[in-house]
């Protein structure tokens, strides 16, 4: 019973008062919308027990879900879910505000009312095409151009009606119709977002031109939006075209209307210097004058240079030939005018030219311990680089256009030199000089060598400061030869220089008593110097060269030619002696000495081998056959070669003791010749003392007293020079048959 109670005091406030208070779960959006769409609004009520209605800018359309009094408005939706959304229909500007939902309680008490968020209704409206409007000042619109002067202004008013929300509008210079090259932005007020989207090939503003903007009709009425602009025509924007530029929420791209402008102007001159041009000294230079005007200029040019009028130059061309120094710099002009006036183009003409020192030269005579400043100031174009060296010596010293010696030595006295360079230039220099007052330096050749009857010039140069007083010339036989003072045949001169003197003794119709030695004594406050030159007669050798430089070409071609011929008749003389006394060739010869107790001498020994079977014919080689001819034939070949070594590689034979020949007796052998053979012959002397030889073998026989052998194996033997051992250990003779071409010697 008490659960029963409890449950029913729970329900009692719902089943009075619902589930809940009425509230809206779902509120209603912005919308923006094209003229003539459809557009709906969300509501949803939850726990609703009184009225729900939308008020459209504050003021209530009714709780009738057809809103009657409203025919392009309704609400729509379940009713059971609580969906009261408002539909709009055949959308107006009219219809363009802010709307709400609301709910109330059912005795309409506003205590209980419950209100939507406020959503706004934004109508689109496509804007009409920009029309532009032009009032003319000193220029005058036809169709769609603008014609006018240079400097004059103009007024031109673009409009774009019929649009919701208004447009907005630029001016712009373009080079076509159609905004796709934007050469300057007109006015001032120009939003970033214009700029950042459409800044194509320039963000310039053109800064000479005001703008009026108007915007007309309110937010319930269709808007017009117009942009006056004054501006001044600029000749740079001749065959461009004035464009208004109108952007839209409706428009995907700008919406453009454009006029063409046409401007005149008074010529504007462009002068240049062709590529063609060198613009160095001694170069060229081809200047052109380059002309724009509306109308054309006339024809007639007029050139200037620094202001003066160059009378004999008409055309847009003008040719400087020859340039110089003084051209640099030099200012040049064209004008060229029409009817509305005149234009000048200038320019200064930069010359390249050769660096010049215009410091004067310096010499400086110093005690030891002073300082010394050189200047060298130069000019060109490029502006020159400066070294400072000393004369004979590669060292740079310095940079610059000064060089200073601090408390001078006399090891620092002579010349510096200053160059100058400039790129593609041949430098320029000057020499300084520094002198250390000191004891003079004499120079001179050691010697002069001439022909007697020629003149001698012999020269003595004297350097340093002071310069000296006196200069003495004294010949080997102590004649005084004074200068100013000449005899018929010696002079001397004396020329003054800027590091010292150089004195010259000329010497003509040169005596044999003139050879010999000449002093020259030069003196200053500092001392004496002095130096001895020799006067030498002219040899054979030059003379030669004498002749030789003083010879013309046919001279020389003479001389080769006799050179020539006598060279050639020298290697015949020559080559005919060498073939009478031609003699054995050196390489075939063995020189052997020989002693005995009685004589001593010298014997040559020549070998000749057989070595060709097919010479060597059997009936030569046969016992038979005992001519001289034969035996003689066995030696026709060719000669053994000189073997340098201890134990020649041949044959023995045994002489025979009981020849002998009465013409040598005991001592020699006269040389053995073999009779009726034209070839080479192998030939030995030797002493008959019966011992073994190593030359052949005891088998001979005797044909008309000449010695035969006959051919035997070879017996070979050691080299020990050629370091070939041919003996084995048990000292046993190595025994082979000999090759045709190694048979025995004979001699």
């Amino acid at each position: 019973m008490k659960i029963r109670v409890t449950l029913i005091g729970a329900l009692l406030p719902i089943l009075c008062f619902g589930m809940g208070p009425q509230r809206i779960a779902e509120h209603p959006s912005n919308a923006t919308v094209y003229e003539g769409a459809t557009t709906i609004f969300k509501c949803r009520v939850e726990n609703q027990n009184g009225p729900v209605q939308w008020l459209r800018n504050g003021f209530g359309l009714g709780s009738d879900r057809d809103l009657v009094m409203f025919p392009k408005y309704e609400m729509i939706g379940s009713p059971a879910r609580g969906e009261y959304n408002l539909k709009i229909i055949n959308i107006t500007t009219l219809e363009s505000g802010s709307y709400e939902c609301q709910v109330t309680a059912p005795d309409s008490s506003y205590l209980y009312r419950s209100t939507s968020n406020m959503a706004f209704l934004d109508v689109l409206v496509v804007p009409h095409d920009p029309v532009i409007q032009s009032t003319e000042t000193n220029a005058r619109t036809q169709h769609k151009n603008i014609k006018g002067n240079e400097g004059s202004f103009v007024e031109t008013t673009c409009i774009s009606t019929h649009a919701m929300p208004e447009p907005i509008i630029n001016w712009a210079i373009t080079k076509d119709e159609n905004m796709r090259n934007i050469v300057s932005w007109i006015g001032e007020d120009i939003s970033d977002v214009m700029l950042n989207r459409y800044h194509i090939n320039s963000t310039m503003v053109y800064r000479n031109a005001t703008e009026l903007k108007l915007i007309e009709g309110d937010r319930f009425e269709y808007l017009s939006s117009s942009n006056k602009i004054r501006f001044q025509l600029d000749s740079k924007f001749d065959g461009f075209y004035l464009t208004c530029i109108v952007t839209h929420q409706t428009y995907e791209h700008p919406k453009t209307a454009s006029l063409s402008l046409d401007i005149n102007y008074k010529p504007k001159v462009h002068l240049f210097v062709s590529e063609i041009s060198t613009l160095k000294e001694n170069g060229e230079a081809y200047l052109t004058c380059d002309v724009s005007s509306k109308p054309p200029a006339n024809k007639e040019i007029k050139w200037f240079q620094k202001g003066e009028l160059i009378s004999h130059a008409a055309g847009k061309n003008l040719l400087i030939e020859k340039l110089h120094q003084e051209d640099h710099m030099s200012e040049y002009a064209c004008v060229a005018t029409n009817q509305l006036g005149q234009g000048q183009g200038e320019l200064t003409l930069n010359i390249e030219f050769a660096p010049t020192i215009s410091s004067p030269v310096q010499t400086t005579i110093v005690d030891v311990d002073q300082d010394v400043v050189f200047v060298c100031e130069a000019t060109g174009n490029p502006m020159p680089s400066l070294v400072w060296k000393k004369v004979g010596n590669e060292q740079v010293l310095g940079v610059g256009p000064t060089y200073s010696l601090k408390n001078i030595q006399k090891w620092q006295d002579g010349s510096y030199e200053c160059t100058a360079t400039s790129h593609g230039f041949k430098p320029a220099k000057i020499v300084h000089h520094a002198f250390v007052k000191g004891l003079l330096e004499i120079r001179a050749n050691e010697s002069v060598i001439e022909a007697t009857g020629e003149t001698a010039e012999i020269v003595c140069e004297i350097k340093g400061y002071p310069k000296p007083k006196t200069i003495t010339w004294i010949s080997e036989s102590g004649e005084n030869i004074l200068a100013g003072q000449p005899n018929k045949r010696m002079v001397v001169k004396e020329t003054d220089q800027y590091d010292g003197m150089v004195s010259k003794l000329t010497i003509r119709d040169i005596m044999p008593t003139d050879f010999g030695y000449y002093n020259c004594t030069a003196n200053n406050d500092m001392g004496r110097v002095s130096t001895l030159i020799a006067l030498k007669q002219k040899g054979f050798l030059q003379n030669m060269m004498t002749y030789a430089n003083s010879a013309t070409k046919e001279d020389f071609v003479i001389i080769i030619v006799v050179v020539f011929v006598v060279l050639v008749g020298l290697c015949t003389l020559l080559s005919i002696y060498y073939s009478c006394t031609k003699k054995v060739n050196p390489k075939t010869r063995a020189l052997f000495k020989h002693e005995n107790s009685k004589h001593r001498g010298e014997f040559e020994v020549q070998c000749s081998p057989i070595d060709d079977v097919h010479f060597a014919t059997e009936d030569l080689l046969s016992s038979k056959n005992d001519s001289p001819a034969s035996s003689a034939a066995l030696v026709y070949n060719r000669d053994y070669q000189a073997i340098s070594q201890n134990n020649p590689d041949m044959d023995f034979i045994t002489v025979n003791n009981n020849y002998s020949n009465p013409m040598y007796q005991d001592s020699y052998h006269s040389p053995t010749n073999f009779d009726g053979y034209n070839g080479t012959s192998a030939t030995s002397t030797f002493t008959p003392n019966g011992r073994n030889t190593p030359l052949g073998r005891n088998n001979q026989t005797m044909v008309n007293g000449i010695i035969t052998l006959d051919p035997l194996r070879e017996i070979v033997t050691p080299d020990n020079e050629s370091g070939t051992l041919l003996l084995n250990s048990t000292d046993e003779t190595i025994v082979r048959e000999s090759p045709v071409s190694r048979l025995s010697t004979h001699v």
